[in-house]
């Protein structure tokens, strides 16, 4: 929840009105045709289902992220493919009085373990980093679990740089490490 209340505090609207991303389609052989549109107060339910896959281990996920989704004071990206939703991301804006620099953070990020390894997480990461070029911020900023491997390696792969370890970050206790993306 701490999370949420930093984004939440920022008493930044997210979403003017002039911010939609389009649900253009990416082309690949690696991932078929997914489509990315932002998501709807219906995909509610196929937000907590994949967080609780994705991050149940970590706490309870499957009930607080769809809450994260539902402030309104998020930007939800969901990956279709078939008509099926198969990954979303979040993203939170922070604003903090006492800096000058525009920051948003990644707070959620998730693939259907089925479809996993075709690029929907690189398409889904790179959205949000456009997304957050619009609204003309400077860093982006995640957690990610220390033994979160495959999570490390997108965002090393994708151009984030690891900042600092951050001891029993998680609801379990789990520990993470906090990355950061200059745009």
């Amino acid at each position: 929840m701490k999370r949420l209340d930093r984004v939440s505090k920022s008493g930044t609207p997210l979403l003017p009105s002039r911010f939609a991303p389009g649900g253009r389609r990416a082309n690949s052989s690696r991932t078929g045709k997914v489509s990315l549109r932002r998501a709807k107060p219906s995909d509610s339910d196929f937000v907590g289902e994949l967080s609780g896959k994705a991050f149940g281990v970590y706490g309870p996920y499957r009930s607080l992220v769809p809450g994260w989704f539902e402030s309104e004071s998020t930007i939800a990206l969901l990956a279709v493919e078939k008509g099926k939703p198969v990954g979303f991301a979040m993203m939170g804006r922070l604003v903090d009085d006492s800096e000058e620099k525009n920051r948003c953070e990644l707070l959620a990020i998730a693939v259907e373990p089925e479809v996993r390894r075709r690029g929907i997480g690189r398409m889904l990461l790179g959205r949000m980093e456009r997304e957050a070029g619009r609204l003309d911020e400077h860093f982006l900023f995640l957690h990610t679990a220390t033994d979160n491997i495959p999570a490390q390696h997108l965002f090393k792969k994708n151009g984030f740089v690891t900042l600092s370890l951050k001891k029993h970050f998680y609801p379990s206790g789990q520990d993470a490490v906090m990355m950061m993306k200059v745009l």
